[in-house]
């Protein structure tokens, strides 16, 4: 599995003007996008939540990537059983009968376009706009994610944390108790509280921490 993150400062060197809405994002979070994306396993086909295409919820969505130098990506490493729960928890995301994606996906070959093909239903969860207007765009920090609403780096996180619930246990300091004895102490972040860039970091040192 592979973990994206769209970098506008890396597409405008690369002749990408970067969008109002990354010029926006860029006052809280460098990185403005993110995506997971599932193995060969899965058609390489990609998950996020988004307000493109006219969707403006979370989705499946078969990305080609052919632009690679505008993506920070990490890559995860996990088992077959850990990327089908992740697979199962973006499809109840996305409102999908996994099945029949799986069946698309099987179908696909060479001949079929890599790039645009969007899978969700008429339940899908909502991308969460006002949280990324109001905590994000904006340097309130009075408002906290919507829980039956989602953006992209809170949707990626979700999944990942299916099969990693410690994915956002982040350790801070060690307690010296005495006596030979240390209290570790941890802070706990939740999937609303990411932006792209600091969902970057955590998904990079974790990575770095599982090999």
């Amino acid at each position: 599995m592979k973990y994206h993150s769209y970098n506008p400062t890396l597409a405008r060197l690369y002749g990408k003007k970067p969008s109002r809405t990354d010029r926006l994002i860029q006052h809280r979070s460098e990185l403005t996008h993110t995506e997971i994306q599932f193995s060969d396993r899965y058609g390489g086909i990609s998950f996020s939540a988004t307000m493109a295409d006219d969707c403006k919820c979370a989705r499946f969505k078969m990305i080609a990537y052919s632009h690679p130098e505008r993506w920070c990506t990490t890559e995860l490493e996990m088992t077959d059983e850990q990327e089908d729960a992740v697979f199962e928890k973006c499809c109840e995301m996305a409102d999908i009968d996994r099945e029949c994606l799986e069946v698309w996906l099987l179908g696909c070959d060479d001949s079929m376009p890599a790039d645009g093909y969007l899978h969700y239903g008429d339940d899908a969860l909502k991308y969460d706009l006002n949280a990324v207007r109001f905590s994000f765009i904006t340097k309130l920090n009075l408002w906290r994610g919507h829980e039956k609403k989602v953006f992209c780096t809170e949707s990626c996180f979700i999944a990942l944390m299916e099969v990693w619930p410690e994915l956002l246990c982040i350790y801070d300091r060690e307690r010296d108790l005495g006596g030979g004895e240390w209290d570790r102490e941890f802070k706990y972040l939740q999937p609303d509280q990411l932006t792209p860039s600091l969902g970057d970091m955590i998904i990079r040192d974790f990575a770095r921490r599982m090999k």
